[in-house]
């Protein structure tokens, strides 16, 4: 059985997600990360160059993307994201939607640099209760970490061995996503 690592599950969710939808290409970033002063500026940000349109049965219409960071340094503790937008079929509009989404304020999952993943703010309490009781089964390698060496960045210790997730995860992440946006507005 192959492990996954975050990117990789949350590729595979989105896939799973979005495997029967209309995807539309684009280019949109969101700000993540800034680091920036009176002298310098060192942004990350997430960036999207695609996005999935999903109408559920119930009548719910997103926008889902899968992001990937990129940027200045600020940027390394992140992995990528999957996002969910209210759907407009307007381009400019969803790319609005994306650019306004800083933070990770739609972002339903996120990985950062170490493979741990995250929840964003809106969908932060649904989400958690459908993860929660489940990850531990799913963990296939827990992370390790050089504590006698940190990144000058960041002042956090060095990944040794990044986490990894069973396949079956990915499908698990998928269905917890729909059932969210589902019930979510």
């Amino acid at each position: 059985m192959n492990s996954l690592t975050g990117r990789e599950l949350l590729t595979e969710a989105y896939e799973i997600l979005t495997k029967n939808a209309k995807k539309i290409k684009l280019k949109a970033c969101a700000e993540i990360a800034d680091d920036s002063d009176w002298h310098r500026t060192a942004k990350g940000y997430m960036m999207y160059e695609k996005v999935s349109l999903i109408q559920f049965s119930n009548g719910k219409n997103w926008c889902i993307g899968n992001g990937k960071a990129y940027g200045r340094y600020p940027a390394e503790r992140y992995d990528s994201d999957i996002i969910a937008v209210k759907r407009n079929d307007n381009l400019g509009e969803i790319v609005k939607s994306i650019e306004a989404s800083t933070y990770f304020e739609n972002s339903l999952v996120y990985a950062v640099a170490d493979g741990n993943l995250c929840l964003g703010k809106r969908f932060n309490n649904a989400m958690l209760e459908r993860l929660r009781p489940n990850i531990e089964k799913y963990i296939a390698q827990k992370p390790e970490y050089d504590r006698q060496m940190l990144l000058l960045s960041t002042l956090e210790p060095v990944v040794k061995k990044p986490i990894k997730y069973k396949e079956s995860f990915a499908k698990f992440i998928a269905e917890s996503i729909e059932q969210v946006l589902k019930r979510g507005d």
